[in-house]
Formats: structure tokens, sequence, C-alpha cells
């Protein structure tokens, strides 16, 4: 029989988190906090993505008490020949569910709730405990520090969407649509050992990246690519520009090689218990110290089973921890408004960060 434990999920940290609050538990609805806690595959990456698909239909909770002990609730199907570490509640379909989680809250203190829980679930919760509230901080704050398992698959995850960057050079060629580069990196991720895709942003110089428009390549245009492939739910997010020309202009070349320096001396002056708002008022010092103007709401985030867990924002009180994942990424608009900057990843050790992305930075020269 095979047994499912979550990566990283801690118990201990969990409890002393939950008591913090005064809460009986945190109720969870959203499909990575279900699978953090659980081990479930709710998330799109991870196993078999019908319980993603068939969440309305089906769907998946999880419970932890204020021992940190975890409760999964979910469709009966889930559990044939599994065994989960934690405890399971089953049900054949919407309305089972339903009558297992009024059993379950009735007379219960306050819970806690994710985002993701929906609204008749919060009605049930209503009606049965004695009080509820939003509890999203207290799993990002859980969640913010990995463990060795969780941090392998980051690096897996990095490895790929790099392995992808370091050959999209072979099929950028002049005439090629958007669209088309779009459907190419996303089988190239599955190639190199994704387990789904993330995100996939990509533009021709400075055209809208979030939006796929069928626009053709042309010769002199500096090209976006910021991607992440998911590796067993977990995410990557790296970014890199190429030229298709013979030369990059200088004022472009001089410009990002300025951004670049500016994120490495970030990234030096980085330290363990800085909060992430200090760390952002220091991205707005350098970027002034290097004549660079500080047009950014945040100089990054951490990075787990969503891209961007927390920012690095002026009103975070969070702190930078050993075993947090984090990107830093900087960016300043050229003349034209593209975003011309750098994005790694980095592990939060004792002695410092340490760069799990070893991609060159450079803009890539495609010679078209």
């Amino acid at each position: 029989m095979k047994k499912i434990e979550p990566l990283g999920y801690n118990t201990k940290k969990a409890a002393e988190i939950i008591d913090s609050r005064g809460l009986e538990g945190v109720f969870l609805g959203s499909a990575e906090n279900i699978y953090y806690a659980t081990g479930c595959p709710t998330l799109p990456g991870t196993g078999n993505p019908i319980l993603y698909a068939l969440r309305n239909a089906l769907p998946s909770f999880a419970f932890i008490d204020k021992e940190g002990k975890t409760t999964l609730f979910t469709w009966f199907g889930v559990t044939l020949g599994v065994e989960f570490s934690s405890e399971v509640v089953t049900y054949a379909d919407i309305a089972g569910a339903k009558d297992e989680l009024r059993s379950f809250f009735k007379d219960k203190r306050k819970i806690g709730v994710d985002y993701g829980v929906p609204p008749y679930v919060l009605e049930i919760i209503k009606n049965n405990a004695a009080g509820i509230e939003y509890a999203d901080d207290l799993m990002i704050q859980l969640r913010l520090i990995k463990s060795q398992k969780e941090i392998e698959m980051l690096e897996k995850s990095a490895k790929i969407s790099q392995d992808v960057l370091k050959n999209i050079g072979s099929r950028l060629r002049e005439g090629i649509s958007r669209e088309s580069l779009i459907q190419e990196i996303r089988s190239m991720m599955m190639q190199f050992g994704a387990t789904a895709v993330d995100h996939l942003t990509v533009a021709f110089g400075p055209s809208n990246p979030e939006i796929v428009i069928e626009e053709m390549l042309t010769k002199g245009k500096l090209i976006t690519i910021d991607i992440g492939a998911v590796y067993e739910g977990y995410v990557s997010d790296i970014r890199r520009l190429y030229y298709s020309g013979d030369t990059v202009p200088d004022e472009e070349l001089k410009l990002y090689e300025t951004v670049k320096a500016t994120l490495d001396s970030l990234q030096e002056s980085i330290s363990l218990g800085m909060t992430f708002s200090q760390v952002y008022d220091l991205a707005v010092k350098l970027y002034e110290k290097n004549g660079l103007q500080p047009l950014f709401t945040s100089a990054g985030h951490s990075i787990g089973l969503v891209t961007e867990e927390a920012h690095f924002s002026p009103e975070s009180d969070l702190t930078v921890s050993e075993d947090m994942v984090i990107n830093l990424e900087l960016y300043v608009p050229d003349k034209d408004g593209i975003m011309i900057g750098d994005e790694e990843t980095y592990l939060v050790t004792s002695r410092g960060l340490k760069k799990i992305t070893d991609l060159d930075r450079k803009i890539f020269v495609l010679n078209l």
C-alpha cells in the first residue's frame, strides 16, 4: 500500500502558530495548502490532476488542529490503495461532504480558514462553530520555511526552467509567432521533466507579455522570456533576455549590467533577521545610489507551491529566515518601456544567500 506524507509540513511549528492566535484549528480549502498539510495531490502539478479538475464536484479540504494534527476530507476514491499520514474523512459526493463537515464542526471553538474555503463551507462553520477568522497569514508563516525535500523539489523545478532557457535560443527564428514559441516552451518543459506548467511570459519588444498576441519575431528585438516550470507542485520563476540581432545596443547592455550589479549588491547585503520591508528599502537605496529610478512595489518574493508566496514590499514585517527560498528581481524600463533586469533564485542559509540559479546572466544574442 502506498503511503502518502506531506513533503514539508511541520507539526510542532503548526501547533505553535495556531496556539499563538488562540484558535482551535485552521480549516484549509486552497489546493496548495491541502497538498502542503496532507500530501493529497490536489495541485495540478502533483500526481493525477483529476482532484483539481473535479474540485467543485468532489471537493477536498484539510484541517489542522491546535496540536498540529491534520485531517484530510476527500472523495472516498482518493483513499483506495493508499495510506495517508493524516486522519481521513471520506464521502461520495458534495452532499456527503457537507454532512461530514456539519458533524465535524459542531460545537467547535474559534476556527481559522484560508482564502480557498468556499462560501457554503463558511456557512457550515458559522452555523456550527463558535467563531471564524481568516488565517492565510498563518499558513504563509508555516510554508515559508522549507524542508530539505521541498528545497530539492524547488532545485529540480529551477533546473527544468533553466534547461529550457539554455535550449530555447535554437528555436528562436525570424518569423516565429509568440503563440508558437509559447507552445514550444510548454513542450520543452514537459520533455525536461516538469509535472506541470506555471507561467509562460513571452514578449517581443515592448508588447504586452501577459496576453498571447499573434505577432511575429523580427530582427532587432529584445525578447523577454520569464517562465516557471512545476515539479511535484513546486514552482520556479526565471527570466532571461534575448536579442534578435547581431549586437545588443549599448544603451540596453549598460542598463542591464547596472541592474544586475544592483541585484548582486542587494543579495550580498541581505542577512538573517532582516524584515522583508528592510530588504525593499535597501533595494530602493541601491537603485538611487546607481542612478536608477526605484519604480517598483516589490524587490522580489519567496517561492514554493505558488510563484509569489510573500513579497519584499514596504509593508511586510516577515523576516528573512534560514531555509527560505526567495527570488530577487529588479527591473528598470528602457526608453521603449521594455523591462530590463534580472531575476535569480536563492536558498537562505546561516551564512547568507546561496544561489540556486546558475544560468548565464547576459542578454543572449541570436544572430538571426
